[in-house]
């Protein structure tokens, strides 16, 4: 986890759009809703992969991949309209 001037780096096992399990980005997901729902300011999120396989089957799971952590943000309170991926 690397975390530092609004950054959050989240790590996914290879072709996987179900991040790793990890204590300190589940506190920080909390932390982050928390302060998005009592701020409103918007959250953007961006999927990466490596460079293996095509750009548009990359382009996909980066895509998913940051789906996935926006999900996760809703379940936790933070309205839908409120975070772009």
């Amino acid at each position: 986890v690397y975390e530092g001037a609004n950054l959050l780096v989240i790590h996914f096992p290879y072709n996987s759009t179900q991040k790793e399990a990890d204590n300190a980005v589940e506190s920080y997901l909390k932390r982050l809703a928390d302060q998005a729902g009592a701020s409103g300011k918007k959250i953007v999120i961006n999927g990466h992969t490596d460079f293996v396989g095509d750009e548009q089957s990359n382009f996909d799971v980066a895509q998913k991949r940051a789906e996935s952590i926006k999900a996760l943000l809703v379940a936790k309170g933070v309205p839908d309209a409120q975070i772009t991926c």
